[in-house]
């Protein structure tokens, strides 16, 4: 059987400092990170993934570089991408440059991210 959803699997862990590759067979991510407050890195999305709603809320010291290899973000409305960075990224003299694979999710991400230390660039 493979693993095909992350939903708040990690969710509330605030220990947690980086997280192993994710599968290419996860496609929901719906709240898998939500408050890891200590998460520095994480890995890259696998490109099935269609669902990151609020994934990194509440992860305030995320940075560095985040590869985003979805192509489809069509389970997850705009509202929900909103939540997906809402708080994180907050520590001070920190930055996170979230790359896409693919036009549309870059365009929906740069559409709802409103935190300066955030931005989102073509992979």
């Amino acid at each position: 059987t493979e693993l095909t959803s992350l939903g708040w699997a990690f969710s509330g862990c605030s220990s947690l400092h980086n997280i192993p590759e994710i599968p290419e067979s996860v496609i929901n991510m719906h709240y898998a990170f939500y408050g890891c407050t200590s998460l520095e890195t994480a890995p890259e999305i696998p490109k099935n993934v269609n669902n990151l709603d609020a994934t990194f809320y509440g992860c305030s010291n995320l940075q560095g570089e985040l590869i985003i290899r979805s192509t489809s973000l069509e389970e997850t409305s705009y509202s929900e991408l909103i939540d997906c960075f809402n708080y994180a990224c907050t520590a001070d003299d920190i930055t996170l440059v979230v790359k896409c694979s693919s036009t549309d999710v870059k365009d929906r991400l740069s559409g709802v991210i409103s935190n300066e230390k955030i931005t989102v660039e073509d992979l």
